[in-house]
């Protein structure tokens, strides 16, 4: 008898890929609902039969809470912070942090004390709430969003670099004329907020160009742990160092309750030097909108290229649609690969069904 996986992601062909990869399991797949659609009852039942299962966050998580029978969870995305807000109920476990209980029980007398909304105290109270462990694995997608993530990004500056949209629309307007000042990449820093494996990548690409790399991380690295190609280390205690040395700031962090706003307020005055530009294709919670705004406008930056934002679509009436500094794309920086998205599952299918530890295991503690 052949062992059941399940299949729930919008993510085109996989069925059929995994088939062709490992041929000694049945797949069944179960396509997630439009928005305005929700799953019927056959395809709910279906989905709390599941031991395995490769899901997008966005699709599964709604339902999380049903699957009962769940032991493993490969996600097809790299961030997946969307998973937090669902993580309820019998499948996971929340504590509070050691000897916090009676502060959070005091603020919240304080805060009715004084007649402030309870939405300040469960704020309070998400800074200090940990996730242990849900009664399931997740393993998250690796490995496959660097070569597209990093031409996203090189295409961005080289954009900027040689004036193509400048350019493109002196075409539409019929006029010849050449831009005076161009700078070679060579002769560029870039900084890179995250530089686990997609910065990396990143950093990789920009070396072979030429470009000066410093790359953000939790830690000092030992040696044997660092990037050939990432010149510079740095940790968030020397963030205003790394900003202020960048020509381009380029923000690949996932969302944590340790990244959330580590951009806001006045950050970013730091780069008021270089005139650097932002380049955003981790999460948009890296920095409030009325900061970035704040920082165009004081020219601190002299740009940004935003691919993640804090409300997803963005809103028609946002005020980044009408703001010639900021370049705006709809979240396709890292689009998902299938065939990759396959090898990487059955990859890790065959450790799930030898017993053996599995790659790419999502941290509930760290967020990533």
């Amino acid at each position: 008898m052949k062992r059941v996986v399940h299949i729930f992601s919008r993510e085109p062909g996989l069925k059929e890929i995994i088939a062709s990869l490992c041929k000694d399991v049945e797949l069944r797949e179960i396509h997630p609902p439009s928005e305005s659609q929700s799953l019927t009852p056959n395809q709910i039942s279906e989905l709390e039969k599941a031991e395995v299962l490769l899901s997008d966050p966005g699709s599964v998580g709604p339902i999380l809470a049903k699957l009962k029978n769940l032991k493993w969870l490969q996600s097809t995305w790299a961030g997946n912070d969307a998973m937090k807000v669902h993580l309820t109920g019998k499948n996971i476990e929340r504590k509070l942090f050691k000897n916090q209980s009676k502060s959070l029980g005091f603020f919240a007398y304080s805060l009715s004390l004084h007649g402030k909304p309870l939405v300040l105290y469960a704020d309070f109270l998400e800074t200090y709430i940990k996730i242990v462990q849900p009664a399931f694995t997740m393993t998250r997608m690796a490995d496959i969003f660097g070569h597209n993530i990093s031409e996203y990004i090189i295409a961005q500056i080289i954009i900027h670099e040689r004036h193509f949209y400048d350019y493109w629309q002196q075409q539409n307007d019929k006029i010849w004329q050449q831009r005076a000042s161009t700078r070679s990449l060579q002769n560029l820093t870039i900084g890179i907020l995250g530089a686990g494996n997609i910065g990396c990548h990143v950093a990789k690409v920009a070396k072979t160009i030429g470009m000066t790399t410093w790359g953000l991380v939790r830690r000092n690295l030992p040696p044997h742990e660092r990037s050939p190609f990432i010149d510079h280390y740095r940790t968030e205690n020397d963030l205003e160092e790394l900003l202020s040395k960048s020509d381009y700031i380029c923000n690949i962090l996932p969302k944590t309750a340790k990244t959330i706003n580590l951009l806001s307020g006045n950050v970013l005055k730091a780069c008021q030097k270089k005139k650097s530009v932002f380049i955003n294709v981790g999460r948009g919670e890296i920095i409030d909108d009325n900061s970035l705004v704040n920082a165009v406008k004081n020219e601190w930056i002299s740009g940004a290229v935003l691919d993640v934002f804090n409300n997803e679509p963005l809103p028609a009436d946002h005020i980044f649609w009408t703001m010639p500094e900021i370049s705006i794309t709809p979240h396709i920086a890292g689009p998902g690969i299938p065939s990759r998205i396959a090898e990487i599952f059955v990859r890790n299918l065959k450790l799930y069904y030898a017993n053996e530890k599995l790659e790419y295991i999502f941290d509930w503690d760290e967020e990533y």
